[in-house]
């Protein structure tokens, strides 16, 4: 199993709060700055405040040129099923993305392929997986990020994680109402 990471700021101070030593509203304030530095926000799915949603265009779009550096930024990693249910991400102009556990996924996918993140051995389906080139190792698929009992085996401490990110995440989004 991988460690999640704790080389961001926002990923640091989210382990911080696991740990009982970080603090929610700090750990919001780092990720409302990324969101703001990266033309994005996330809400809450029941509150309908994203107006549409973006076409198939503006979504490639949005995701090489916002969304992938704000989950660089963050690390903000989290199954399409422990996220799509809860939260929405909107764009600068209020058009939401991102709203299926599969379409969420498959962009956590492609942002850890992209950036090289090591794919950890005994993965379900493992063996069917294409190999990256030039290097051991298989790429990530949409399932890894799909649902929590597919992440939990990829990542250490995924459900202590996923509570505290879901904390961050009210309390970000109770701070913009």
């Amino acid at each position: 199993m991988l460690p999640l990471s704790r080389a961001t700021p926002f990923a640091s101070e989210v382990w911080k709060m696991v740990a009982g030593r970080g603090s929610v509203d700090r750990a919001a304030s780092i990720l409302r700055k990324a969101e703001q530095r990266h033309r994005l926000t996330i809400t809450g799915a029941v509150v309908e405040r994203c107006l549409t949603e973006l076409s198939d265009e503006e979504d490639e779009q949005f995701t090489r040129d916002c969304l992938n550096p704000f989950l660089s930024e963050t690390h903000l990693v989290i199954s399409g099923g422990d996220f799509c249910n809860m939260w929405d991400i909107c764009n600068h102009q209020g058009r939401k993305i991102y709203n299926s556990w599969r379409a969420w996924s498959h962009t956590l996918a492609e942002w850890a392929n992209l950036n090289w993140i090591a794919l950890p051995s005994g993965i379900v389906g493992e063996s069917d997986r294409k190999p990256r080139k030039g290097c051991k190792g298989y790429l990530w698929e949409y399932i890894d990020f799909y649902m929590d009992s597919y992440a939990g085996m990829c990542f250490r401490g995924y459900r202590r994680w996923v509570k505290a990110i879901n904390d961050v995440l009210a309390c970000n989004d109770s701070g913009r109402a």
